[in-house]
């Protein structure tokens, strides 16, 4: 009987599933002001595994629990050490990493920084001398830059302001961070010589354009 015993232990210890090397992961997302977890925040990750001899990639997203928990086990048997690639969650930066963790399951603790501060840019055509302008406002604990006017980082357009026209928006940012300011008046290359201001952010910075 305690022959049997032994040999159903064993074959439960063999047959239990366990966490592959590399192929799961597990943590916790925190507000990095005030340590607290957060909840409801997308994380997405990565990772490579073997199929068929070939190497592929996938991307999954996962999101934290009350208590600001998530974790994910790849279901591919040959698969490689999962990545978190990016974490996002509204009222916050987001957090972008390449941080991997190898081994089985280790845990991973990630900080997002809150977006407790607004600046708010005015943009007016006073004279009617340039009727578009090239702007940005970059905030230092953002990775993406905001842009406005329907501009994107790698083909930007410039915001079109008649004589007596106002532009006004509100831009998320980090109290005690700094954030920048940047604008042109060209038709190439409108980044190429950039007029800035570096602001340092109390709760609410105001800054505003005039041409």
């Amino acid at each position: 009987m305690k022959k049997q015993i032994l040999y159903l232990a064993l074959l439960s210890i063999l047959f239990t599933p366990a966490c592959k090397k590399g192929s799961c992961i597990r943590g916790v997302v925190l507000d990095a002001k005030t340590g607290g977890p957060v909840s409801g925040a997308s994380v997405h990750l990565r990772y490579e595994y073997q199929e068929m001899g070939s190497l592929l990639d996938t991307e999954v997203s996962v999101r934290t629990n009350q208590s600001g928990e998530f974790s994910y086990s790849a279901d591919e048997k040959n698969s490689y050490t999962i990545s978190v690639w990016e974490v996002l969650r509204t009222g916050y930066s987001p957090v972008f990493t390449l941080e991997s963790q190898e081994g089985d399951c280790r845990d991973v603790t990630i900080k997002l920084p809150p977006l407790d501060g607004t600046l708010k840019l005015m943009i007016t055509n006073e004279t009617g001398t340039h009727d578009s302008i090239y702007a940005g406002v970059f905030s230092k604990c953002q990775y993406q830059p905001y842009f406005y006017g329907g501009n994107s980082f790698t083909q930007p357009f410039p915001l079109t302001l008649k004589k007596g026209e106002t532009y006004l928006k509100s831009f998320g940012c980090c109290v005690g961070d700094s954030s920048a300011v940047r604008w042109r008046f060209t038709k190439n290359d409108p980044w190429l010589r950039i007029d800035s201001l570096y602001v340092q952010t109390p709760d609410t910075v105001f800054y505003e354009i005039k041409y």
